[in-house]
């Protein structure tokens, strides 16, 4: 199932934050982690490879939250923002036997 919190929230949003350089320690990625727990828009993270550093879902009731919270994240490098559409139930992992 879908994250109730995901779903009951009218605007969804997924974000990337771009490192672009910016970083020169790990202790830069520590400070991301701590902001986003302190995000209560945020509800979930995941550290990718490539370009972009972090992605995060941020589910919001209005626009308004969603700006701000764009503009908190941008702290820490240029931000990519995509407003969901549609989620759907996310797919059973099942091992064989």
């Amino acid at each position: 199932m879908c994250n109730k919190i995901f779903r009951t929230k009218p605007i969804s949003a997924a974000a990337k934050i771009c490192h672009s350089g910016l970083w020169k320690t790990h202790a830069e990625i520590k400070r991301c982690l701590i902001t986003f727990v302190t995000m209560p828009e945020i509800i979930d993270a995941h550290r990718i490879t490539g370009e972009d550093c972090f992605l995060v879902r941020i589910p919001v009731e209005e626009m308004a939250q969603l700006e701000a919270a764009i503009d908190t994240l941008a702290k820490f490098g240029p931000v990519t923002t995509s407003v969901i559409l549609a989620s759907y139930p996310s797919k059973a992992i099942v091992a064989r036997t």
